[in-house]
């Protein structure tokens, strides 16, 4: 004995209704040092055991003048901001 809900229209074969459609997420991170950092990164593992600090600032012109548009973490707590003038 079968049961009509569970058996596809004259076929005999155990019958699945769609699943419904899934809803899409998003996810929207914030990483403000994460160009400096990657680079850090990748730059200490050359350096290993100078132990030396390092900085490191990304450079955009804005108005016909430099200004920082990106900077790491440890520049950032020395007081660097985005949107400051390079001298």
């Amino acid at each position: 004995m079968t049961n009509a809900m569970n058996t596809q229209p004259g076929r005999g074969r155990p019958y699945a209704p769609p699943a419904p459609r899934a809803s899409r997420r998003y996810l929207a991170v914030y990483l403000p040092t994460w160009p400096a950092d990657r680079i850090l990164r990748r730059l200490s593992r050359r350096r290993a055991g100078r132990g030396e600090p390092s900085f490191l600032l990304f450079a955009a012109t804005s108005h016909g003048r430099r200004v920082v548009a990106a900077c790491c973490g440890a520049s950032a707590r020395a007081g660097v901001r985005v949107g400051m003038s390079i001298a």
